[in-house]
């Protein structure tokens, strides 16, 4: 593995060499390079916008190894976008590690939100069936102090 460190405001660069570069299969190499240029286009893309392990590193701290794949496959399940909006979420409600911002990721997911308009709606009804609920709480336990 081959690490570049970031600079100010950009996330490091991680390169993984592969031993099968010295293979005499043509297409396995082939496949090599046609991903290598996918990752650098995928890390290029994500300078030029708001990069989610930056964003993380610089509020939360450095990122663990499996926590890093772990957010690569949250931002190729589900966008940087939406990575980006949970990382952001987390810190408004004062979460401090990366498994909050997996469990919102999660129940993203399994309710089905891919994009920021589906998030603001999910979020709104979260909120009024939240104040319904704490409504009817408090009449119930007004009406018991009586």
């Amino acid at each position: 593995m081959r690490y570049q460190p970031g600079k100010k405001g950009q996330a490091p660069v991680y390169e993984l060499i592969s031993f099968s570069d010295q293979s005499e299969d043509s297409s396995l190499n082939v496949d090599l390079k046609e991903e290598k240029e996918t990752l650098k286009e995928t890390v290029n893309r994500r300078q030029d916008g708001q990069n989610p392990f930056t964003i993380f590193e610089q509020n939360l701290g450095q990122l663990s190894l499996i926590a890093r794949e772990k957010l690569m496959q949250w931002c190729a399940e589900m966008g940087d976008e939406m990575v980006v909006a949970a990382i952001n979420l987390a810190i408004r409600n004062g979460g401090k590690t990366f498994n909050y911002i997996d469990k919102i990721l999660l129940e993203w997911s399994r309710a089905k939100i891919e994009t920021l308009e589906q998030l603001k709606t999910h979020e709104k009804n979260r909120e009024q069936r939240k104040q319904t609920h704490d409504l009817f709480f408090t009449s119930r336990f007004e009406k018991r102090a009586v």
